[in-house]
């Protein structure tokens, strides 16, 4: 495989239909499309994708377009006596999927394709999904479960962080629950679909040392935020320590990720830079914080990768909007959803101990990351 090509994203249009498919499927939308300047607004996605995607919808009869402009839901057949179409009166197995984040959010679209891969599982098996996100305290999120309990979901996933108790209030219901994503990775309350962070992070340090870097950065805020960031900075340390080198933890912020995060960090940056001591390299905790970090030291005139190479991590679809392509590492956002959804298959059929299955990361090589000049 060749690592600077790949990417888990090949077509991003037809990644867009496929998003736009789920919401359609799961009433997010209502059975109308909105308008194209809300999608884009809503998205933030560029015009000319979103049209291209609603067009992939149209050819495969999932939309059409009605008189006054607007893209309807196209409901299949259904056999007699199934239920109204286009009603929840359908006799259709039925799972709850719940997350904190915005599913539009931008650097956050890797929840985007864990919705996608729970949706190619899920409809393969003839299962509806009722969605509910933006969930953005303990509240809400317990509000959101009453609801789909209510609704007779048969199983849940969760995608990101589950509090402890929210995951109290999961177990309450006695119905099958799979976590996906790195946020929660250490409970041991319910299965649990993650990457393997630690690795990734290691493999994306010795790409560096092949490099001839030695002076490598870590960068990220609310370090301890969430169980994946934890692993990232542990694979980080290993890799630095297994090296026999010193871990560069100035960058390393407690505190929240804010709009002068990425600025504290340049800073801080030109300050060693002035004494000879800066790093050549950053490794960053995702792929928001690279992007981030690299305009903040454009302003100052430092060039990537030509005065210090940066690479992220996740694999962002902002890679697609940037001028300099990012080397990251790649946890397989779409995979994982599919994994997510096989194991609660799984577990709706046979009740079983909590299991945590860690997926395989990949390096992705691009131009963000170049060799060290000889001093």
């Amino acid at each position: 495989m060749n690592l600077a090509t790949h990417s888990a994203i090949d077509d991003h249009p037809r990644r867009l239909s496929k998003l736009f498919r789920v919401l359609l499927n799961c009433g997010f939308f209502g059975p109308v499309l909105p308008p194209l300047q809300k999608l884009v607004t809503q998205t933030r996605m560029p015009k000319r994708m979103i049209e291209d995607a609603i067009s992939l919808l149209a050819a495969e009869g999932v939309v059409s377009l009605d008189p006054n402009g607007q893209y309807h839901r196209v409901y299949p057949a259904m056999a007699a006596g199934a239920g109204a179409v286009g009603t929840l009166t359908t006799l259709r197995t039925r799972v709850g999927v719940l997350t904190e984040r915005n599913i539009f959010m931008r650097y956050f679209e890797i929840y985007q394709d864990y919705l996608i891969g729970l949706s190619e599982v899920f409809g393969a098996d003839s299962i509806d999904i009722v969605f509910s996100h933006e969930l953005v305290d303990e509240e809400t999120k317990v509000m959101a479960l009453d609801e789909l309990i209510r609704a007779g979901v048969r199983g849940l996933v969760v995608l990101g962080k589950a509090e402890s108790p929210f995951r109290a209030a999961l177990a309450a219901t006695e119905v099958p629950v799979v976590l996906c994503g790195n946020s929660t990775i250490e409970q041991r309350d319910f299965a649990c679909v993650c990457s393997d962070n630690i690795f990734g992070m290691k493999n994306l340090v010795r790409h560096l040392f092949t490099q001839g870097h030695r002076r490598i950065a870590y960068y990220t805020t609310a370090a301890h935020a969430h169980d994946g960031y934890r692993h990232r900075i542990i694979g980080y340390r290993n890799a630095m320590e297994e090296a026999g080198l010193n871990a560069y933890e100035d960058f390393i912020q407690e505190d929240r990720h804010s709009p002068d995060s990425a600025n504290t960090a340049a800073e801080i940056f030109m300050g060693l830079r002035v004494h000879k001591q800066g790093p050549t390299a950053f490794v960053c905790g995702c792929d928001r914080e690279a992007f981030e970090l690299i305009s903040e030291l454009e302003k100052r005139g430092i060039q990537v990768p030509v005065d210090v190479s940066v690479a992220g991590f996740e694999n962002s679809l902002i890679n697609v909007l940037s001028p300099i392509p990012l080397t990251t590492v790649d946890i397989f956002a779409r995979d994982m959803g599919r994994m997510a959804g096989e194991l609660l298959l799984w577990k709706m059929k046979v009740m079983q101990p909590p299991a945590r299955v860690v997926m395989s990361s990949l390096l992705l090589e691009r131009a963000s990351v170049a060799p060290i000049p000889a001093e």
